[in-house]
């Protein structure tokens, strides 16, 4: 894999953490996407949110994340 320097030293994640999962809250996706990410959280020390975005079989959740910006906060 290359990094760019800037990449390489830069420290991830610098702020929060947007987690999107593609089905409704209480589902089974949506409890382990919220067990994962408060070991996350512990482990690197910052803060990580689920965003839950259910529709069309996870088209919605999906097509969002895939139109965000590509910088891996979303």
């Amino acid at each position: 894999m290359l990094l760019s320097p800037n990449l390489a030293s830069a420290a991830y994640p610098e702020k929060v953490v947007t987690v999107v999962v593609p089905q409704g809250p209480a589902g089974a996706n949506d409890v382990i996407a919220r067990i994962v990410v408060q070991k996350l959280g512990e482990v690197m020390k910052q803060s990580f949110i689920i965003e839950n975005k259910p529709g069309a079989g996870g088209n919605l959740g999906t097509a969002y994340t895939a139109r965000e910006k590509p910088d891996g906060y979303r």
